[in-house]
């Protein structure tokens, strides 16, 4: 619990108290009742059930309104912090500079700084962000203690477990999520740290132990999104200006610059590591492949290897499986207890594969240029490079309008027999304008490859139609959703039955 002049104070330590309005008037200080009113609870949510007398609101958002506080205010609710006044009467505004930064701020404060008291990794990268996180959960968690998980998926701490909202959440729940944790007494927290999470000020003030790189490549720049490929590139390396220690994929382009920008912008950075396939003779430790789920990783500072199996397969999870083990080496976990538990991580809707006769079906969430075309390599590598393929899939609506041009190359490149259009939460677009705009880029590039749009705006029948169509030996492939059970369609989350459950009920048709 702490009193209004305690969080004001932390406010002002951070540059960012402004004054207090209260009913019109101004005021740099309150009386002695209001200073010293007591708060247990934070919250920027109107439907907030705990919102209470003894409640602080957080207003922040460009699409918050004014009812939204009132709201907030019948509960309760006496004081506010927002950088504008809202003038609700007898209610004291507590003018900030910023309010994202400004949540961020009383948020460790009132959770009482549990970064410092928990080892955060956090990982970031255009791909492989919640796979890398699942292996490191699984190496990182013991018999009795699991190790805590903020990502896209779901949320751990120790005392719930629950389905993620935002792929980095609000500052103020990670703080508390992390206290959860620590009063859990959990050892170590994974976080997915996106480039959204620090544009948005989502993880403003956090300082990481350890912090992944895995890759970069064109994605989310769009409506809402980033303006451009140069900012989304800055947002990226944010956390490597806030962790002690950063692990690079020696195939990051832009790598000098990457790390003299962590170096010169990081005066609390204590080591570089790099890894890299075989083979390569700079990078601390490297992977070495054997087929689709196998590899050998060797640490070049002693030439220790340990050979690992992974249940998921795809050539790609290599790399985020060396990365998590590289954090688990320099965490001291014992090897054989890591190789064990890396075996055992599942990540649904990642490179799920069904077969009928000789015939394959691979789902998974891809849902960029690059996770398209390493999904599609992966299984043609692994079950044959001369086999038709077929693929379906689509871009989501008013979001990262870049991945557009992006699978119109993989098309042309990767030559399927046919490409199904399916909608993928169009949003306020239609599927029709995403997907003509997709064929528009690929008849660019080639011509001759084949579109269907026949039940582009129902995909259950988009996908059976796919499957029912598919070719002796065929690879189909279903990219974008994977398991996710949602389709966001004119700004509203609506159900959605899931590709794989579409996929086992058509095999169990026709088996």
């Amino acid at each position: 619990m702490k009193t209004i002049t305690e969080l004001v104070k932390q406010l002002k330590k951070h540059n960012l108290f402004h004054e207090y309005i209260l009913n019109n008037r101004y005021s740099t200080s309150l009386a002695e009742s209001s200073a010293n009113h007591k708060i247990n609870h934070l919250s920027y949510n109107s439907l907030d059930e705990r919102l209470s007398q003894e409640s602080l609101f957080i207003v922040k958002g460009v699409n918050f309104k004014k009812e939204y506080l009132i709201k907030a205010v019948e509960q309760g609710v006496q004081f506010y912090v927002s950088e504008i006044d809202l003038e609700i009467p007898d209610t004291i505004a507590i003018i900030v500079d910023d309010s994202e930064l400004a949540m961020a701020s009383l948020g460790q404060y009132f959770y009482n700084f549990p970064e410092e008291k928990i080892t955060l990794i956090g990982v970031t990268g255009t791909k492989g962000k919640t796979t890398t996180s699942y292996f490191l959960k699984d190496i990182l968690s013991h018999s009795d203690l699991p190790a805590g998980l903020i990502n896209s998926k779901e949320v751990i701490t120790g005392k719930n477990t629950f389905e993620a909202k935002l792929t980095t959440p609000e500052s103020l729940d990670t703080y508390r999520y992390l206290s959860e944790m620590v009063d859990s007494g959990l050892k170590y927290c994974v976080l997915e740290a996106s480039s959204q999470g620090y544009k948005k000020n989502r993880l403003h003030l956090l300082r990481f132990d350890y912090a992944i790189f895995l890759n970069f490549s064109p994605d989310h720049v769009g409506t809402g999104e980033h303006e451009s490929m140069n900012d989304y590139f800055y947002c990226k390396r944010q956390l490597l200006h806030h962790s002690d220690t950063i692990i690079l994929n020696n195939k990051l382009e832009q790598l000098d610059f990457i790390i003299q920008d962590a170096k010169e912008n990081n005066k609390q950075l204590k080591q570089v590591i790099s890894f890299a396939e075989e083979p390569n003779s700079s990078a601390n430790y490297t992977f070495k492949s054997t087929d689709i789920n196998h590899f050998t990783v060797i640490n070049k500072n002693n030439n220790k290897e340990l050979s690992i199996e992974l249940a998921m397969l795809g050539y790609y999870n290599h790399e985020n499986a060396t990365a998590s083990l590289i954090v688990g080496d320099l965490l001291d976990e014992n090897p054989e207890a890591m190789r064990k538990k890396i075996k055992q991580t599942d990540v649904s809707g990642r490179f799920e594969v069904y077969k009928k006769d000789n015939q394959i079906i691979i789902i998974d969430s891809a849902h960029n240029e690059t996770s398209f075309r390493n999904v599609i390599q992966s299984a043609r590598k692994y079950y044959g490079q001369d086999r038709p393929i077929s693929i379906l899939g689509n871009a989501s609506g008013n979001k990262a309008e870049n991945r557009r041009p992006g699978f119109a190359r993989v098309y042309a490149e990767e030559q399927p027999r046919k490409v199904y259009i399916a909608e993928d939460s169009p949003n306020f677009s239609t599927t029709a304008e995403i997907g003509q705009e997709i064929i528009n880029e690929t008849k660019k590039l080639d011509s001759t490859i084949e579109f269907d749009v026949t039940f582009q705006d129902d995909r259950p029948k988009q996908i059976r139609k796919a499957l029912s169509e598919m070719e002796e030996n065929e690879i189909a492939f279903i990219l974008g959703k994977g398991t996710d059970r949602t389709q966001r369609i004119l700004g509203k989350l609506e159900a959605y039955i899931g590709d794989d459950q579409v996929v086992e009920e058509w095999l169990a048709e026709h088996s």
